[in-house]
């Protein structure tokens, strides 16, 4: 049997819920998904997480796969797209701000603590 045969007859078992063959196909992906993960986050836990949510989600939706399709591309661009996922969270809590209002308030506060304290002085 070669490899493409030994894929399809995983796939198969697959879709019938066994993960042990789901563990058996995702494992010599998973050292070049971390690699592709880090190397678009620069994190390695958070390169590390990107691949562990991206296997559980191909589990998940191993319906998708379509039928004939290899699984690594397929696995692959689920780890690509949970890694856009995370840098987009992650542009999101960089460019938060605080609320500008907060800020002119604390300055009013401080005007009026140095004016009632030149008053007292006087």
């Amino acid at each position: 049997m070669d490899a493409v045969d030994e894929e399809r007859e995983l796939v198969r078992r697959v879709r019938a819920g066994d993960m042990d063959a789901y563990a058996e196909l995702l494992g010599p992906l998973l050292g070049v998904a971390t690699k592709l993960a880090y190397g678009l986050l620069q994190d390695r836990w958070a390169a590390e997480d990107s691949v562990q949510e991206a296997a559980m989600r191909a589990w998940r939706r191993f319906g998708n796969l379509e039928s004939g399709r290899p699984f690594r591309p397929w696995f692959l661009g689920i780890v690509a797209n949970r890694c856009r996922e995370a840098l987009r969270g992650r542009w999101w809590s960089v460019l938060r701000v605080a609320d500008p209002g907060y800020r002119a308030r604390e300055q009013e506060d401080e005007w009026r603590a140095a004016r009632c304290s030149e008053g007292g002085q006087r």
